[in-house]
Formats: C-alpha cells, sequence, structure tokens
C-alpha cells in the first residue's frame, strides 16, 4: 500500500498537467507571411515599347519600335507585332532567312507635327550586323497640251511632293558598343516646269524650277560603362534651297540663285544616361543630351532678288552649344501595371555672325541663351522647339500582349476636343 499511493499521486499530477484547462496547447511554429513580388518582370524594363516611350531619346533607356530603325542589329531576336492608331504606324518582326525582319508602315511629320508622306521600312539583321531601307516616293508627271487658234501650248510640269524621303541605316556589334551610320535624302519641295509655245525653241516659252531638300548622315557609336549609357555621333546636314528661273525677277535668266535658308551644318553629339537609382520594380535614369554645331550658311549674292524679296545676308556662320538634362523613371505596379514619364530642359547657347549686304556698312554679331520655342531657334539650329518639355505614360502587359499610352499635353485640353494622347498603342509578342 505504502509502494502504491506514490504511484497514484504521480499519475494523477501527469493527467493534470496534460489537461487543456491547466495549461495552453502547444502549436507548430508560425509560416513566415509569402512574398508578395510584382506580377511583372523586371525585364519589362527591356523589352521593346511603343512610339512614344522615349521621346527625348534618353539613353539607356529601353528600344522604341522607331529605334530599331536607326540601329537595325537591335532587330535581331525580336519577335513582336505593334500598332498605333495615333501615331499612324505599324511594325511586325519575325524569324526569316536565318535572322530576323522587321516590315513597318508610318507617317513622317514636318516641323510642326503634320504628317508628311507615308513611308515603308524593311529592315534585317543577324548576330553580326544589321540594315534598314526606308522608303516614300511622292512624285507627279504631267503633259497639257492646249490648242488655241493657229497656237498650241504645251505646259510640261515635275513635281515631288514634301516628305520625299529615301533612308539607309546600317550598325554593326562590336563586343559591348555598337557603331551605326544612317544617310537620308528628304525632300521638302522640287518642282521643275516649263510650259512654250508652240516649239521648245520659242522666245516666249516660260520654265522655273524650285527645289528644297535636305541630305543628312550620322556616324556614331553607344554602349554602357557600368551603369553609364552613352550615343555619341558626329551628324553632317546639308539643306539647299535654290531657285532657276527664266523670268528675270527669279534671277538672271536662267541662273541657279541660292536662297538664304541655305546651309551647311556639322555637329557632335553626346547623349549619357546614368541609372541612378535601380531594384527589381523600378529605376530612374539621369542624364544629359548635348550637341556643339556649326552652321556655315551660302555665300549668296545680294545683288540678286528671289521672287521680288532682297537678299538679307551673304553668308555667315552661326554656332550652337546645347545641354539638355532629362530624366526617366519607371515603377512597376500591382497587376500587371507599370508606370513610366521623363522631362527634360533645354539650354542653348547661340553666336556667330551674318556677312552684310554690299550696302551696308556693318556686320551684325549675335549672342542668345536660353531660347524658350524662339523661333529662330530652328532655323538656325534645326534643332527643334527649346524649353522644358515632360511626358507621363501607363503600360498594362500580359504574357503574350500589351498596350501602352504615353501623355505629353495638358490633359484639360481633351475639354475641347483635343486629342491628350502623344501616343497609344498595342503589342503582341511571340
Amino acid at each position: 500500500m505504502k509502494k502504491f499511493l506514490p504511484f497514484c499521486l504521480f499519475a494523477i499530477g501527469f493527467g493534470f498537467a496534460q489537461s487543456p484547462w491547466l495549461s495552453e496547447p502547444i502549436s507548430p511554429p508560425p509560416e513566415s507571411a509569402p512574398e508578395v513580388k510584382p506580377t511583372i518582370s523586371a525585364s519589362v524594363f527591356d523589352v521593346v515599347r511603343g512610339h512614344g516611350y522615349n521621346p527625348f531619346s534618353i539613353a539607356g533607356a529601353a528600344s522604341s519600335v522607331n529605334d530599331l530603325v536607326f540601329v537595325p542589329s537591335d532587330i535581331y531576336g525580336k519577335k513582336f507585332f505593334y500598332v498605333s492608331p495615333t501615331d499612324k504606324l505599324g511594325y511586325a518582326s519575325f524569324d526569316l532567312l536565318g535572322g530576323s525582319t522587321l516590315l513597318g508602315l508610318r507617317n513622317q511629320l514636318n516641323e510642326d507635327g503634320e504628317p508628311l508622306l507615308a513611308s515603308l521600312v524593311l529592315g534585317y539583321a543577324t548576330s553580326g550586323f544589321g540594315v534598314a531601307f526606308e522608303y516614300s516616293i511622292g512624285k507627279e508627271w504631267t503633259e497639257t497640251k492646249t490648242e488655241v487658234g493657229d497656237d498650241n501650248y504645251t505646259d510640261s510640269r515635275r513635281i515631288t511632293f514634301p516628305g520625299d524621303n529615301i533612308g539607309l541605316y546600317f550598325s554593326l556589334p562590336l563586343g559591348s558598343v555598337t557603331a551605326y551610320a544612317n544617310v537620308r535624302w528628304l525632300t521638302y519641295q522640287n518642282s521643275y516646269i516649263v510650259e512654250y509655245k508652240g516649239r521648245p525653241d520659242d522666245e516666249d516659252n516660260y520654265w522655273t524650277k524650285v527645289d528644297y531638300s535636305t541630305i543628312d548622315a550620322d556616324f556614331g557609336l553607344r554602349g554602357a560603362i557600368g551603369a553609364l549609357n552613352y550615343d555619341t555621333y558626329l551628324k553632317i546636314q546639308r539643306f539647299g534651297g535654290t531657285m532657276t528661273s527664266s523670268e528675270e525677277n527669279f534671277s538672271s535668266m536662267g541662273e541657279k540663285v541660292v536662297t538664304d535658308s541655305s546651309y551647311l551644318a556639322v555637329a557632335l553629339n553626346m547623349n549619357l544616361g546614368y541609372a541612378a537609382l535601380k531594384n527589381e520594380t523600378a529605376r530612374v535614369i539621369v542624364g544629359s543630351n548635348n550637341a556643339f554645331s556649326i552652321k556655315f550658311l551660302d555665300e549668296i549674292d545680294p545683288g540678286k532678288p528671289i521672287t521680288g524679296e532682297t537678299q538679307l545676308t551673304a553668308g555667315g556662320s552661326i554656332m550652337a552649344l546645347v545641354i539638355s538634362p532629362n530624366i526617366l523613371g519607371e515603377v512597376v505596379l500591382a497587376d500587371n501595371w507599370l508606370a513610366f514619364a521623363g522631362a527634360r530642359h533645354d539650354i542653348i547657347f547661340l553666336f556667330g555672325s551674318e556677312t552684310p549686304r554690299e550696302e551696308d556698312t556693318k556686320e551684325t554679331t549675335v549672342i542668345q541663351m536660353n531660347l524658350d520655342r524662339y523661333e529662330q531657334t530652328e532655323k538656325m539650329t534645326g534643332i527643334g522647339e527649346m524649353g522644358t518639355d515632360a511626358f507621363v505614360g501607363i503600360r498594362y502587359q500580359k504574357p503574350n500582349w500589351a498596350l501602352e499610352a504615353q501623355v505629353s499635353a495638358n490633359p484639360f485640353k481633351a475639354l475641347a476636343g483635343d486629342n491628350i494622347f502623344a501616343s497609344f498603342g498595342g503589342f503582341i509578342y511571340f
């Protein structure tokens, strides 16, 4: 009995120790909450983007569909379909003949953003090179014969419409850098008109020729050194405005007259972009697009008028230094959304002189800075509008398709019926 009693007391104590009323149940350690990750891979930053993604050409940003034309070696390995109804363009890239082919249909725009002739783009790339060809032709040939009594009149016209363009683009990957070159011939106006009475050698015949066109070429290198991206290139541009006519109010009986807008320009450009902030879901690029250009105005005879107006200058040169700081930010949002935005500010130093007319006794020298959309800026430098500009965009992507929109105008203008989208388009990826 003495041995049995301690055993009973031990059993009763053990039972109470296991009772749910006297002790908390032992639960397994809590599992850590699953990490919330974006539904878009960070590689979305590097896929081909829409036409309006990077309007300021910020170095280090992803390639847009139009960038593939200027550096065609980037076409290699791309397979997609893209259409933008706001920009009226479309692209398709696919495998062909052991490489990749790009087919593009797009419109050109003039300095005022108005459409010119539509163009066809064909590109081809392998792992070793890329080449592209752009073609837009607008020409008209007409001949009208009229009989008035015993006289016969013939009016023959050959006209090239604004936007007539031929462009060749070539690029070559060289390890960590890519060399590229391109040349373009863009005609703004070209016409040749002949009107003769009876026969071609009639002294009453009339003829005139007008030609405004630009030939420009770029030779450059682009690449990256760590987080620093660069794109440096030399641009050579020749703009010719000439008039020739048998009528004395144009020139002296058939001699070619150069207009005061004709020039030869040489520019050295250096675009830099640094990935200042970057993680798996966001990145910020800060950079600057810089250029130094010299424009040589054609020597012209100030004694010869064009269309009844006396020439203002007889040559000279204009130099421009342009510094354009810029920023681009992108962030992955929840549920397949990506937001992006950018801004730039243009600073320009303009200095040079114009040779005076023969009857003048002084020479004009100009020094200007910070031209904010000043109309002479584009005429003298070909740079376009100056000032500060910004854009914002949104992208929705699924595994094999995406929609992208970019806004760079005041959205409140939509109340007046304006289109606020600078660009809107959609992709199908393969």
